[in-house]
């Protein structure tokens, strides 16, 4: 919605669903040196994987003045996935389930944001950038083997800043700080496994941590270069 021609506000929702349904069977057949038949061996695995997000979002934009644009906003992201893994070894009559590698997990992710920003042209040459953004997270991942394995709550404010120079017509700087935070992804932390043979696989981490980093640049541009 447009209140008049500097200033708007608008209001999104998305929801994705998703199904990762893997079925896997495995046969490992073994020979010695001189090519003699050993054993052979089967498994099966299975890997069902809904998963459900819901975003909503709201941003305000007001151009001021001719030197001055103020942004602000606040959005909500819910999130939730059920992973459920079975691998089963043949023993010659039936399949067995083996425990140490048969899960089902439910993991929660609630992300809440507030963030404003201000664009100011300090003068016809010098231009400045601020952004402040304060996510909090609610992370909750169980399963039915070992209960709850994540209960992670954490609220962290992540400040940017831009400023830019033309000292004339070919040349220019720029100076530019930002913090921000990169978190594991549903894959990364689901406790599943896949198998590339039957001594390798590979699954999620549910101990892996987000990460923040602060990032200091300094750039300058002369013509071309």
């Amino acid at each position: 919605h447009n209140f008049e021609e500097k200033e708007s506000i608008s209001i999104d929702l998305d929801y994705l669903y998703f199904f990762n349904d893997n079925p896997n069977d495995y046969t490992d057949t073994y020979y010695d040196g001189d090519g003699n038949f050993i054993k052979e061996e089967l498994t099966k695995s299975s890997k069902e994987t809904p998963l459900n997000a819901f975003v909503t979002s709201a941003d305000y934009s007001n151009q001021v003045n001719d030197k001055l644009k103020f942004q602000a906003g606040a959005k909500a992201s819910f999130s939730a996935m059920a992973n459920d893994v079975s691998v089963s070894n043949y023993n010659g009559q039936e399949y067995i389930e083996d425990p140490t590698l048969t899960n089902e997990s439910d993991l929660d992710e609630r992300i809440y944001a507030l963030y404003s920003s201000a664009d100011y042209t300090i003068s016809e040459k010098t231009s400045l950038k601020l952004g402040l953004r304060y996510e909090y997270t609610d992370t909750e991942l169980v399963s039915d083997q070992d209960g709850l394995l994540v209960d992670r709550n954490y609220g962290e404010f992540f400040p940017t800043a831009y400023i830019s120079h033309n000292v004339n017509d070919t040349l220019s700087f720029n100076l530019a700080y930002s913090r921000r935070i990169t978190r594991p992804s549903f894959n990364d932390m689901a406790p599943f496994v896949i198998f590339f043979d039957p001594n390798t696989f590979f699954g999620g981490n549910p101990a892996i941590q987000p990460a923040i980093s602060n990032a200091l640049s300094f750039g300058t541009n002369y013509k071309s270069y």
